[in-house]
């Protein structure tokens, strides 16, 4: 666990410290830069999928999928199961006027919502599912880690080169 840095700093102060980055967000990022720097300079991203994180998470298998969204308007974090074809950030947001009133005045009426407040077991639980993923690749077999920063670099420039993306400018001493 790392403090924060500025820009600037972050090569020197975060990312050449950093051998795996898990992101585990539960508010909806519009789009998760982060886990694309990271892929850039071949640090595999764990991350939610979240609005934005599952696209900027360019490998599938480190996208750990989760009923979880946090509201930081109201500041408490809701389960939101999927429903009627419906993503679980889908769920939530559909219900998120009802939620709150609810939360401001909790004799409000209120239409049927499937959004429940987290538990502490629910958070465990997320908790639980990125260890999983990231223990095969902090072991002592330095393979696994090898083979899934390679693969997520790899999937960065792939994914910019095929949207003829501007970013790759911006990266440009990291690339051989």
């Amino acid at each position: 666990m790392l403090p924060g840095a500025p820009s600037e700093r972050m090569d020197k102060e975060v990312w050449a410290r950093t051998r795996c980055l898990v992101a585990p967000s539960l508010w909806p990022e519009p789009f998760g830069l982060v886990a694309v720097e990271a892929a850039l300079r071949a640090i595999p991203a764990l991350t939610t999928d979240l609005a934005g994180l599952q696209e900027a998470n360019v490998v599938a298998d480190h996208v750990v999928p989760t009923d979880l969204v946090h509201d930081v308007e109201i500041g408490k974090t809701y389960r939101a199961p999927p429903t009627e074809g419906r993503s679980s950030l889908g769920t939530y947001e559909a219900q998120r006027g009802d939620l709150a009133r609810s939360f401001l005045d909790p004799s409000a009426p209120r239409g049927p919502v499937d959004a429940v407040e987290a538990t502490d077991a629910d958070v465990r639980a997320l908790a639980a599912k990125f260890a999983a993923k990231l223990a095969p690749l902090m072991g002592a077999d330095a393979a696994p880690l090898r083979r899934a920063s390679e693969r997520s670099y790899d999937a960065a420039w792939a994914h910019l080169r095929d949207r003829r993306h501007a970013m790759p400018r911006l990266f440009r001493g990291l690339r051989d």
